[in-house]
């Protein structure tokens, strides 16, 4: 499938050479399957081979790739000087970076995020919540109890 989006045959030999190479196939097949066009997944697989270079080079497996990880490579994105063929600086470099770790979450290569725990109290009933606030509301602004006060009334009256 990853012909579809590089005619080039040095290009796709550079493409599936980069570190994250061997995952690119699959990367590929996912983006025809979701929609995308020639342009915009040539730009995607771009990004992604340009996030599989950068990893390499600070000695990251595809496998330690975290949000934090992610967040470091978005930063670099801003000044990026790599030599290798898919440096930028393009926005289509950070969707393609975490496109290719979706992929890679969903093919099981990189762990899932952890999901929250469920919380283990239960939250209050909301009867529970107005009386709360109901205690903490002074007197004088709680519903029903509200009197101007006579001066202003008499004021009001001339």
């Amino acid at each position: 499938m990853l012909e579809f989006y590089v005619q080039g045959e040095f290009r796709r030999r550079q493409i599936r050479e980069c570190p994250v190479g061997k995952h690119l196939d699959g990367f590929a097949v996912w983006l025809r399957s979701a929609g995308y066009k020639r342009r915009p997944g040539q730009l995607l697989l771009r990004g992604a081979a340009h996030l599989g270079h950068w990893i390499a080079t600070r000695g990251i497996r595809e496998d330690q790739i975290t949000t934090a990880v992610l967040d470091v490579f978005a930063r670099h994105l801003a000044h990026c000087a790599c030599p290798q063929a898919f440096q930028g600086r393009r926005r289509y470099d950070w969707e393609g970076a975490q496109r290719l770790v979706g992929h890679l979450r969903r093919s099981g290569v990189v762990p899932s995020l952890p999901t929250p725990a469920p919380p283990s109290v239960p939250p209050p009933d909301v009867t529970q919540r107005i009386g709360a606030l109901t205690a903490v509301t002074p007197p004088q602004l709680r519903p029903g109890t509200f009197r101007p006060p006579d001066a202003l009334i008499a004021s009001l009256q001339s």
